[in-house]
């Protein structure tokens, strides 16, 4: 669908089919196969095609971005497809500033998340999925909802799945860093998972956590990249 709605020159953004990663397409698309995630969307508002394919990626839980050193419209999967073992590692020797942490609070968690979707079995009808985490709840010590809209799913599996998965991104306060590195991080991408290794303080030893990069830029006159 994003192939699609990226190159059709009538109702999509014609873009030429040589300027995609081929690969990485097909790739998802054996993925999400597998996955049996398949979506019916029916678009009879006036939208644009970069709208539509933001709400594919959502969906699918997928990121798309130009690959610098090839040019090429990429697609990726957000998976846990990795073994954490053989992740590409940032150290203190290789970032040039210390890295800016923050964590949102507690009281930005959720505990319950609802799912919103068009059941197709059901005469094509909204219906709502929910997902439930008790231990949020037990911290927090009331309930903190929130509702998501994923029409293009139209089955209560995938509904559930995407509750599942939202739960889990909203549960827990999770951290976003920003590092500076050297020239090692040069093919970090969107997507992409590394493990940063950085020092707590002086007297309490070091963390180690796996990061997955939801943005990379270069700064090629500095002789440094960001990831």
């Amino acid at each position: 669908m994003i192939w699609d709605w990226m190159t059709n020159p009538v109702y999509g953004l014609g873009t030429p089919t040589g300027r995609f990663d081929s690969a990485s397409f097909k790739a998802a698309a054996a993925t999400l196969y597998t996955e049996k995630m398949g979506m019916s969307t029916n678009t009879d508002t006036e939208t644009s095609a970069e709208q539509v394919v933001a709400d594919i990626l959502r969906h699918i839980d997928a990121v798309l971005f130009t690959d610098p050193a090839t040019g090429l419209w990429t697609l990726n999967l957000v998976r846990f497809d990795y073994d954490p073992s053989t992740l590409p590692e940032l150290t203190p020797v290789d970032i040039l500033e210390p890295p800016e942490m923050s964590r949102v609070s507690w009281e930005e968690t959720l505990n319950e998340v609802k799912v919103k979707y068009i059941d197709r079995s059901l005469f094509f009808t909204e219906r709502v999925a929910q997902a439930h985490e008790s231990a949020n709840h037990a911290v927090r010590g009331m309930i903190g909802s929130a509702t998501f809209e994923f029409h293009g799913f139209s089955n209560s599996s995938l509904a559930q799945f995407a509750a599942t998965r939202e739960l889990k991104t909203h549960t827990y306060p999770l951290m976003q860093v920003k590092v500076i590195a050297n020239r090692i991080a040069w093919n970090y991408r969107m997507g992409g998972v590394f493990r940063l290794t950085w020092p707590r303080s002086a007297s309490s030893g070091w963390w180690s956590a796996s990061l997955q990069s939801s943005m990379a830029r270069w700064r090629t006159r500095r002789s440094r990249s960001v990831a």
